[in-house]
C-alpha cells in the first residue's frame, strides 16, 4: 500500500515497513502510481512492463504512466510491443486487459476503426481465431452486454442460437442472439430453433437450457 509522509508517498510492504528496494506499481484511493525505490515518482512518464508465470500461463503486464500516475484514460486497442511481442493489445484504464487485471476470464471486447474485437483474457491480445461469445464493458469496467464473435470480430449479421462452451450430452445451453447481440432481456418462453427443432422454448436471460 501507499502511505503519505512529509508530502511524499511511500510504498509499505506486507511487513508494514517502507520497502526501498521496490520499483513497480502501487495504488491508493486516487489510483495507480509509479514507485521507484519505494517512493512515488511524480516525474515519471513512460511504461512499466514485465511477465509473471501463473501456471500454465505466462501473463504479460504493461502499464502507462503520466506524471507518475497510471494513465486511466488509455482504453482501447493498440498495435504495440509488450515484453518484446508485437500484436494488437487491449488496454483498460492504462493496463493490459488480462484476467489478472480485469477479473474477466471470458474475454473482453474492444473497439477500433474496424469494429469490435475479442481480446483473449490470458494474453490481452486480439484472438483472430476465436468464434463464440464475448462481453463488452462500459467505462467503469462493469459488464455491459454480450455479443457473438466470428473469427475474433463481432458479427452483427448473425441471428440464431449459439451453443455455449462446456455443453455435455445430458446438459446443454444455447444463447439467443439477434443481430449479433445476446438477448439477455428475454425470459419466459421464446420461439426458436434449437438443435434443429423449431418450437417454443423456456428461456432465462437469453439462455435456453436443454436437458436429456
Amino acid at each position: 500500500e501507499l502511505v503519505e509522509y512529509n508530502g511524499a508517498w511511500w510504498y509499505v510492504s506486507d511487513e508494514r515497513k517502507v520497502d526501498f528496494s521496490y520499483t513497480g506499481i502501487a495504488y491508493n484511493e486516487a489510483g495507480g502510481w509509479y514507485v521507484r525505490n519505494g517512493q512515488v515518482d511524480f516525474s515519471y512518464n513512460g511504461i512499466l512492463e514485465y511477465e509473471i508465470y501463473d501456471e500454465p500461463f505466462l501473463i504479460p503486464y504493461q502499464y502507462h504512466f503520466v506524471n507518475g500516475k497510471l494513465n486511466e484514460g488509455l482504453t482501447g486497442l493498440y498495435y504495440t510491443t509488450v515484453n518484446g511481442k508485437t500484436n494488437w493489445y487491449g488496454f483498460q484504464n492504462g493496463a493490459i486487459a488480462t484476467f489478472e487485471e480485469y477479473e474477466d476470464s471470458s474475454g473482453t471486447l474492444f473497439l477500433n476503426d474496424s469494429g469490435w474485437w475479442y481480446v483473449d483474457p490470458v494474453y490481452g491480445t486480439v484472438d483472430f481465431s476465436y468464434t463464440g461469445m464475448g462481453t463488452r464493458h462500459d467505462w467503469t469496467g462493469d459488464t455491459s452486454d454480450t455479443w457473438y464473435i466470428r473469427n475474433g470480430q463481432v458479427d452483427f449479421s448473425y441471428s440464431g442460437c449459439v451453443a455455449a462452451d462446456g455443453n455435455t450430452r445430458y446438459w446443454r445451453r444455447y444463447y439467443l442472439v439477434e443481430n449479433g447481440r445476446l438477448r439477455k432481456e428475454v425470459s419466459g418462453l421464446v420461439q426458436a430453433t434449437v438443435e434443429g427443432v423449431n418450437g417454443w422454448w423456456k428461456i432465462d436471460q437469453g439462455v435456453i437450457t436443454v436437458q436429456s
